[in-house]
């Protein structure tokens, strides 16, 4: 069995050089660091009975422990002797003199109703340095470090090159302030002239490469404005077939092979972002809602089969073009879908 265990009280020291009697469990190691859970509601009643420290409690950052011990009296006792003279094995003595201090935010309270809870605080003098020894040089202060969220952070921002070069400038020039305060040698210097290098030449990289970019750009603008119109469509294209007539007059058009080309360019220029809106686009682009739900794909339940028609495997090819790897029974499992729903579908329905 451990014998810290059995050790039920810590006299503790916070980092603002207050000390305090709290139970063995109270101290939280599991960070790494020494923090100790507190409560201002009835202290002395949950110290001196041992119990166990509620989640919900805050934790203040314990600088030193002093002792452990398995006696609330005995803990109280050595914490006062360790309050007036920083040493366990003296005894008290009344002639120290000691000052009031402010008491610590732990203890205070939102309402004022929990003052008869919250316990008196002790005086404690904080320990003076010894005369002799040497004074240590002011030092610039220490970074101050945010605590990360328990959550996933955002969509970080892309930082473009200018951007990063100003940031590693500032931390360039930090350095090199830090360099100068601290007094180094010529090497740090050396490194830095060297990293400054590397970074101007990084940015001349991503200067030329954004001219490159303009360059593609201008090309490709120019090759478009060059390029020929497109064929025109027909005047029967305009507008969906809203007639079983139509469409057949119209499919029967599809019999030249220039007409078909035209209206194979026409239907892969529709779009889509999934498979099923882009046939559906198709679908409805040659005729309407009200003409598609007299179709089926095979001509099932009195219904006409629209894999007949030549529109059938225009609208094949084009989709096959803007998705390449469909098949086309795929295809044509999509149109027959798409035809099943449509007597289900109100007019006003859009993709």
């Amino acid at each position: 069995m451990n014998h810290d265990r059995m050790k039920n009280f810590t006299i503790v020291e916070f980092s603002d050089s207050a000390m305090e009697v709290v139970p063995s469990s109270w101290v939280d190691r599991s960070t790494g660091a020494i923090l100790c859970y507190w409560t201002a509601h009835n202290v002395r009643a949950q110290v001196s009975a041992c119990h166990l420290p509620n989640k919900s409690w805050a934790k203040y950052a314990v600088k030193k422990i002093w002792l452990c011990t398995d006696s609330y009296d005995k803990a109280m006792k050595k914490c006062r002797r360790l309050m007036d003279t920083s040493s366990i094995e003296t005894e008290d003595d009344a002639s120290v003199h000691k000052r009031q201090c402010k008491r610590p935010r732990r203890f205070m309270t939102d309402s004022s109703s929990d003052d008869e809870s919250v316990p008196q605080m002790r005086k404690s003098v904080r320990t003076e340095c010894v005369s002799g020894s040497p004074v240590c040089p002011q030092l610039p202060p220490p970074p101050a470090y945010e605590s990360t969220p328990h959550r996933k952070p955002a969509g970080r921002p892309e930082l473009d090159g200018s951007i990063m070069m100003q940031a590693e400038a500032e931390l360039i020039t930090q350095r090199e302030v830090r360099h100068h305060t601290e007094g180094g040698g010529s090497a740090m210097e050396t490194e830095m002239r060297a990293m400054w290098t590397s970074i101007t030449r990084m940015a001349q990289r991503m200067e030329k490469m954004e001219q490159r970019l303009d360059e593609v750009l201008m090309l490709l603008r120019s090759s478009q404005s060059q390029s020929p119109p497109s064929a025109p469509v027909d005047d029967m294209l305009l507008s969906p077939c809203s007639t079983v007539t139509e469409l057949e007059e119209f499919d029967r058009s599809l019999g030249q092979q220039e007409r078909r080309e035209k209206m194979q360019l026409f239907l892969t220029t529709l779009g889509g972002s999934t498979r099923g809106t882009a046939i559906r686009r198709m679908l409805r682009r040659v005729a309407t809602n009200d003409v598609l739900k007299q179709f089926s794909l095979r001509g099932r339940k009195a219904k006409k089969a629209f894999q007949d028609l030549t529109i059938c495997r225009v609208i094949t090819a084009a989709f096959q073009k803007n998705f390449p790897g469909v098949t086309a029974a795929e295809t044509e499992d999509l149109i027959g879908q798409v035809l099943k729903f449509a007597p289900h579908r109100r007019p006003a329905e859009k993709d």
